[in-house]
């Protein structure tokens, strides 16, 4: 029996596997290295065993008391992180539909055209000064 037993740890995000059924012991006054290539999972392998992530699956033990289990709320995990995306979908799907029947009520009301009351009558033509608080733009200071 080691100091650190971890067996079958498992670590699922959505449908990525990071760490797959990983055995590991660290006996008692002893110094261990875990090396692997980029994008192996021992970052995710040690953030298991600090806490930081809960295992999808198995156990780890520390000095023969049980760590981390297999976490109950496990089954929420999928949901985390489908809801954010199904979310704003469903809003933009509902504003997209809504700004587009505001779009052809105002359109069909002749709202924003250039009739009477539009901002039209705040355009200056290019030749004229315009007036901004009652002094012209060509006076001097």
């Amino acid at each position: 029996m080691g100091i650190l037993e971890v067996k079958n740890v498992t670590k699922r995000f959505g449908g990525l596997v990071a760490v797959s059924s990983v055995d590991f012991t660290i006996p008692e006054n002893s110094i261990v290295s875990l090396i692997g290539p980029n994008g192996a999972g021992k970052t995710t392998f040690f953030n298991i065993i600090a806490g930081i992530y809960d295992p999808t699956g198995g156990e780890i033990e520390f000095s023969g008391r049980r760590m981390i289990a297999h976490s109950r709320r496990a089954w929420l995990e999928p949901v985390v992180w489908v809801l954010p995306a199904a979310i704003v979908a469903l809003f933009t799907i509902i504003l997209g539909f809504e700004t587009a029947t505001t779009t052809s009520i105002t359109s069909s009301r002749g709202i924003g055209s250039s009739g009477a009351g539009s901002s039209s009558r705040l355009r200056s033509s290019a030749g004229s000064p315009t007036r901004i608080g009652g002094a012209s733009a060509t006076d001097s200071q």
